[in-house]
């Protein structure tokens, strides 16, 4: 792995720490849709999750 300066690797810290909140809030989220609508509100939910995953993912292959 390269060398990352102290402060480059809190950055990354944090930004991993973000991540894993928002799979831990989009989980409840998700299984509160599912309660309520099986199908079409599901995909939807998945697709939003998707979307708000994407550039998460960008910055962390930088």
């Amino acid at each position: 792995p390269q060398y990352q300066t102290s402060a480059a690797y809190a950055e990354q810290q944090e930004r991993q720490h973000h991540q894993t909140e928002f799979h831990k809030n989009a989980t409840h989220v998700q299984t509160a849709a599912n309660r309520q609508q099986q199908n079409s509100g599901q995909n939807l939910q998945q697709e939003y999750i998707i979307e708000q995953q994407a550039p998460q993912q960008d910055l962390m292959y930088e």
